[in-house]
């Protein structure tokens, strides 16, 4: 097909949401992945309603078969996949490692990490059938510094994420594939917005552009680094932190 693919995952709330639409509006068609039938429904409705062509496809992420289904099919529908974008995440309970059950840190190392991959691997065959294929991976700037000690494994696993981006930036940027991160300051989004407001108001502490202007500036940053005209970026971490990082 004429028109570019994009394939975002936890994209039918908060920054996931403004990428897919912002994609949409320059022309993409959208595939939008959720574990949740009826926030993807009603995302697959706001988009039609401004005339973007988008397709939900609800899978769990961090489970491989599930994954392997999802990209399957929209690489049967569409015939290739031009943009990934690694967003689905969980945040987990605030407990220290000490204190951490093995399930919790399964459910955060599948969701956060492991479904990073499994993405990943299974687009890899049809972002090569692009020709100018993008993953763009979507990680907090506590992947390169504790932020908060009782979230420590989310933390290592974005510290994952970052190595992975790398790591497979390295591997295929010969095929014309390329890898990069977009790393993130905390923000307004359903995901954050699950846990204690109090702690929102503390790592929000200091900056000035709210939530629903963050997710424009992100999918703006995630446009470009989906254009053609800027494909000699591979393997970069771009920040939107506000300096976050620093304060």
């Amino acid at each position: 097909m004429d028109k570019r693919v994009l394939l975002i995952t936890g994209a039918t709330k908060g920054m996931g949401f403004a990428a897919a639409l912002k994609f949409g509006e320059n022309g993409y068609v959208v595939a939008l992945s959720d574990n949740s039938k009826k926030d993807g429904n009603a995302a697959i409705r706001k988009l039609r309603d401004k005339g973007i062509e988008a397709t939900f496809y609800q899978a769990d992420v961090a489970d491989e078969k599930d994954v392997g289904l999802l990209v399957g099919q929209v690489g049967e529908d569409y015939g290739k996949i031009d943009v990934l974008i690694n967003n689905a995440t969980v945040l987990g309970e605030k407990v220290s490692i000490e204190k951490m059950s093995s399930e919790l840190y399964k459910k955060v190392i599948g969701r956060n990490l492991g479904s990073v991959f499994y993405c990943s691997r299974a687009a890899i065959p049809y972002l090569k059938l692009s020709g100018v294929g993008v993953v763009i991976n979507l990680i907090p700037f506590s992947s390169k510094q504790v932020a908060d000690t009782g979230f420590g494994l989310y933390e290592v696993t974005k510290a994952g994420v970052l190595a992975f981006t790398r790591v497979l930036a390295k591997e295929l940027v010969s095929t014309g594939i390329r890898v990069n991160a977009i790393s993130l300051c905390t923000n307004e989004t359903g995901f954050n917005g699950q846990g204690d407001p109090s702690l929102m108001d503390e790592w929000r502490s200091g900056l000035s552009v709210d939530g629903s202007e963050k997710n424009e500036v992100v999918a703006d940053f995630a446009c470009f680094l989906s254009s053609d005209d800027y494909s000699y970026i591979v393997g970069e971490v771009i920040e939107i932190n506000e300096g976050q990082m620093y304060l």
